[in-house]
């Protein structure tokens, strides 16, 4: 129940800082969406090719701690939402599986 209470703790906390009144200090930083990702590595790092629809947009390149850091995180927050949401969000592999199986029960309907 204590785990519960600071997820939505947590969930409340990241809602009110988006929601701050006053200058944002993050104004002038440069903002993008994505809706898929690439990534590689090398001997020294990792790189993230952000892309939208299709259309590459942002190559991120970090550290291997950085993007162990980076996952963590994000994991954290993902998390956090499926709890307070009951709702596990898919990946692009599940959603891509899940969409191929509704084409092909179509299919097989379309041949009888």
């Amino acid at each position: 129940m204590e785990e519960v209470e600071g997820q939505k703790a947590t969930a409340a906390a990241l809602t009110s800082q988006t929601e701050t009144a006053g200058p944002d200090p993050m104004a002038d930083l440069p903002s993008f969406y994505f809706n898929s990702v690439q990534c590689g590595i090398s001997l020294s790092d990792v790189c993230i090719i952000a892309s939208l629809d299709g259309v590459r947009k942002s190559r991120l390149h970090m550290s291997y701690t950085t993007a162990k850091t980076l996952m963590r995180g994000l994991q954290q927050v993902i998390e956090t939402f499926e709890h307070a949401a009951n709702h596990t969000v898919m990946t692009m592999d599940e959603t891509n599986a899940a969409l191929t199986s509704i084409q092909s029960k179509e299919a097989h309907r379309e041949e009888e």
